[in-house]
This record gives C-alpha cells, structure tokens and sequence, in this order.
C-alpha cells in the first residue's frame, strides 16, 4: 500500500510504502519514522485528535474531512420510501432514515425545512408541500403534497416516482446536522424522467458552494447540465488501468464543441476515441 499526503506549496506531511512509514512533524519540524506496522487502512486512522493536534496538524485536518465524506452509492427507491424511526440527522448511504430525518428536522428548525421544501419545488413545480408524519407506534414516514389539473392531491411516498424521492433526498443534503465534506453519488440520473435531470443537476451545482460532489452518469442527457470543466471521462488504459481525462482535454475537443453539445460529443464520438487519439500523440 503507497500513500502519500503533500499540500499545494508544502512539506510532504506522510509518506508510506508497505509497512514503512515518514511522517512531518509540524511542532520539531523534522520527518520521523515510526516502527513499522501493518495497517490495512489509512496510516490517519491511528492520528488522535487531542494527542496530534500539535505535531500534526495538517494531517488531523485531512483525516477530519475524510471523516466527512458521504458515499450514496445507490439511492435505492424501496429504502427511500420505507417507514424510519430515530433521532437521525442525515440520511443514509442507500436512502434509508429519510422520513425520520425530514421529521427532526421540520421540528427542529421549521425555516430550514420550508427552504428545504421551496429548494425541492424550484426543480418540481407540481409539488406543494413535504409533510414527515409519525404513526402512533413512532415510525415516521412521508405525505407528499402535488399540483394537478388546478387541485391538490397528497400521496404517500410509495405513491409517488423515484425520481421525485431523489430530488428530495439530494435537496435534504445542506439540511444535515454536519454538512458532508464530499458527496459521492452513482448514476444521479436513474428514475429520473429526462425534464428532471436538470433540476438534479442544479440541485447538486448549488451543494457544491458548500460540499464537493463527484457523481457518476451513464446518460449523455446529464453531461449538457453539467459546467464542461467539471466533466471528467473514466476509460482504461491498455494495461487496464484507470484512466481520468478532463473532457475539455480531449482530443479535438475545442473544435467538436462548436458543433455539438457536450453530451451530443459523447455520444457521437465515444469516451474511447476522445481518450484513445489523446493517447496516441
């Protein structure tokens, strides 16, 4: 395992092969090397933030972003829509504690909660109102409130798309007791009808203020919401490597971009191309 920790315009803070481990300490200014040990995670994990803060500071400053760091792999529909009870305050990797979530935090904080609200119609215009209800047993779960043809009509979240049960759950992230250093979403568009994307990525555009986002997406439909600099192409290289490309460094990319859109330029010509001619120069 080979981890290193060197800040723009700084001292390499650790250094780690194996069991072999270089560490700054910021107070003696010197490097030092522990004994070696076997550790199948991160050599942070062993920093301590009371006995640490002085030696090492910088490195208690990653380890406490990392800490923050929220992985929503897959915002399963069945765990977005279940009945949840507890104190929660923020919602699960797969979606799950979302009504017990919203329920806390529309007690907690009412004006928190009708922005949250207002944040989720901006992109749902049917939508008039999210209300978090508990049975008589404590689970809580979800009314949702809709627009049609002039009249109201409430449904409870089983009743109502995945796609909306997303936009929720994504627009409920600022409202976290601790908001999330980083946010890692897969496939942002699934369940989403394609007028939808939009409001998604937006919704994630406007998170990003406060919290980075690396989502990942299949649909050429996302790439035309996302800002092109902020696109990146996953491919593999021929030894079968993972291989990141900033689209705006692929090849011809400057001059296909007069002509199309930059999820017309995936699709049409394919990360592979764009990646491969890149590679080959």
């Amino acid at each position: 395992r080979v981890e290193r920790v060197t800040p723009t315009g700084s001292v390499e803070l650790l250094s780690r092969k194996g069991r072999m481990v270089t560490i700054f300490n910021e107070q003696a200014n010197e490097y030092r090397s522990p004994p070696p040990i076997t550790l199948p995670q991160s050599w942070l994990a062993t920093l301590d933030a009371k006995e640490d803060a002085t030696r090492y500071p910088g490195l208690l400053s990653l380890k406490a972003w990392a800490e923050e760091i929220h992985a929503l792999w897959a915002l399963d529909p069945f765990a977005l829509r279940s009945a949840s009870r507890g104190a929660t305050t923020h919602v699960g990797s797969r979606g799950h504690d979302l009504a017990s979530f919203l329920f806390r935090l529309k007690r907690r904080s009412p004006k928190r909660f009708a922005a949250f609200v207002a944040r989720v119609a901006e992109h749902y215009p049917r939508l008039t109102d999210i209300e978090p209800k508990s049975a008589e047993d404590g689970w809580k779960y979800l009314s949702i409130t809709e627009r049609w043809n002039g009249k109201k009509a409430s449904f409870n979240a089983k009743q109502v798309s995945d796609g909306l049960l997303r936009l929720i759950a994504v627009a409920s992230i600022p409202e976290w007791e601790v908001v999330p250093s980083l946010v890692l979403l897969d496939e942002i568009e699934n369940g989403l009808h394609p007028r939808l994307i939009g409001g998604i990525s937006a919704l994630l555009g406007e998170i990003t203020r406060g919290t980075q986002v690396i989502a990942t997406t299949h649909s050429p439909i996302t790439l035309n919401y996302v800002p092109e600099e902020s696109v990146r192409l996953v491919t593999r290289g021929r030894s079968g490597t993972i291989v990141v490309t900033p689209l705006v460094e692929a090849h011809a990319f400057r001059r296909l971009r007069e002509h199309f859109e930059p999820g017309e330029l995936w699709y049409n010509v394919g990360e592979e191309r764009l990646v491969g001619a890149r590679r080959s120069r």
